[in-house]
């Protein structure tokens, strides 16, 4: 949806609101700039939440999302899935790494990052950067799936060596 004069209307705190208000429904809402992202699995919880926005500002509905910041978004009976596959090749190519051998992991495991590490622009972070886009050639493709049918769980887990830090 595309918001005119959402900042000035203080938009955040308005948005707060209704997800409360719509809380037993999967709404999702992503503030960017002047528009305003509504996907879920609620056709009527949407409905009303445009139909909200649209007593306190001016909006108008651009229809299903299909691509947005670099993301891809597909609608199947399946799911909804969203990838970057575009913004991944796009990333890869501006660095000049289209033919690059994809890297295996991320980063090196041991690696430790100083803000002191070499001349600038440090050698050492731009290292780590370009081992970070030859990871991404393992699979540009790849993507979320939010399921039709599921109870979306988030898990969150990290493995990372706090003491080295």
């Amino acid at each position: 949806m595309d918001v005119q004069n959402a900042f000035l209307h203080g938009i955040s705190k308005l948005v707060s609101q209704v997800l409360f208000i719509h809380c037993q429904h999967w709404v999702q809402l992503v503030e960017s700039r002047l528009f305003l992202i509504c996907e879920g699995n609620d056709e009527a919880a949407i409905c009303d939440l445009k139909h909200f926005l649209n007593t306190y500002f001016k909006i108008k509905d651009l229809g299903p999302l299909k691509y947005f910041l670099g993301v891809v978004v597909a609608r199947s009976r399946s799911g909804i899935t969203i990838c970057q596959r575009k913004y991944t090749l796009d990333l890869l190519e501006e660095a000049g790494l289209l033919g690059a051998k994809p890297a295996k992991f991320p980063m090196e495991q041991t690696l430790k990052l100083n803000p002191m590490d070499g001349d600038l622009p440090r050698r050492p972070h731009l290292n780590a950067v370009l081992c970070l886009i030859c990871y991404l050639k393992n699979a540009p493709g790849q993507g979320l799936l939010f399921p039709t049918h599921s109870s979306l769980k988030l898990m969150a887990y990290c493995d990372t060596d706090w003491a080295g830090c």
